[in-house]
């Protein structure tokens, strides 16, 4: 397990939002320097100042934290602060150690010291895929920190792992990186649907190859080897799963619903609800966080 990252004195922007006199301002970027297993990373944030506790967005495997972005717009989170970062070799975070692989332990230690550095205090912690499962081992590791973990389309079971890591996982890394991500992009695009096709345009941009590779890894062995569904439904605070209409026939549902804990599953999207139903995912997130953790009433039709 990795043990607590070091992190370097840098300017330290007040996030917290203490206070309903704070004048409302967009997401400010900052990149802040974490030590990190004898490794220096450039972590790039952004923070949505707001009067009310932070929500801290985990990306996805292939993504970035402007996937969270679009919470700025919505209504209903308009008094929070909203705060994401881009894991090392993803997005801004473009620093990554080759020499180092990182894996699901490495993201959780780093969430916690990018929370710790930014000072945030107590958060709604939601986490996309990727950022699902490592939001997971950070609830269970850090429970402090986190008052709600909302789980979006994120790893408890081997057959999670099937559209993407899996098969990533299958062809061994051999330095040849052009070839590789051409096989990711060509396996993934055979998939369709527009917002996938609009991902798989993105990855390249978006990850450095390596790192895509070793989180791939991490992932499957994880979702292969680890108790997860157990781990979520052991968590001491509140939780919620979030899942695309086009996943409902995952075979742990019922049984999280069984265990009191509120399934949503959101109309016409895939993997990303987020981008595919953003007025529908958002309306659940907000009515979740709204009831202190109990079950969301469902969405208005209106939100479909």
């Amino acid at each position: 397990m990795s043990t607590d990252a070091e992190l370097r004195s840098e300017r330290q922007p007040d996030v917290r939002g203490q206070g309903h006199q704070r004048v409302r301002r967009g997401p400010v970027s900052e990149t802040i320097t974490i030590e990190h297993r004898g490794r220096s990373y450039e972590i790039a944030t952004f923070v949505r100042p707001g009067a009310r506790k932070p929500l801290l967005y985990l990306h996805g495997l292939g993504s970035t934290k402007e996937d969270f972005l679009s919470a700025a717009r919505v209504p209903q989170l308009a008094d929070r602060t909203l705060v994401s970062f881009d894991f090392p070799g993803c997005g801004r975070s473009s620093i990554y150690h080759p020499e180092i692989p990182l894996g699901i332990d490495d993201l959780a230690t780093l969430t916690h010291a990018v929370a710790r550095r930014l000072d945030l205090g107590e958060v709604t912690l939601i986490g996309q895929s990727l950022g699902g499962l490592t939001g997971l081992q950070v609830s269970r590791r850090y429970p402090e920190l986190v008052a709600r973990f909302i789980n979006v389309e994120g790893n408890l079971a081997p057959e999670d792992c099937e559209i993407q890591s899996r098969d990533v996982f299958r062809h061994r890394f051999l330095g040849d990186e052009d070839r590789f991500f051409e096989r990711v992009r060509d396996r993934l695009g055979s998939a369709g649907g527009a917002v996938l096709d609009a991902f798989v345009a993105s990855m390249r941009d978006n990850i450095v190859d390596r790192a895509y590779f070793d989180y791939c890894r991490s992932i499957v062995d994880y979702s292969d080897n680890f108790a997860l569904l157990d781990e979520f439904a052991a968590l001491p605070m509140p939780r919620m799963f979030i899942h695309g209409s086009a996943n409902a026939n995952l075979s742990y549902l019922p049984g999280l619903e069984s265990a009191g804990i509120p399934v949503v599953s959101v109309p016409h999207s895939g993997h990303f609800p987020a981008a595919s139903n953003p007025d529908y995912y958002y309306e659940a997130i907000a009515r979740f966080i709204g009831t202190n953790g109990s079950a969301p009433s469902r969405p208005r039709a209106g939100s479909l």
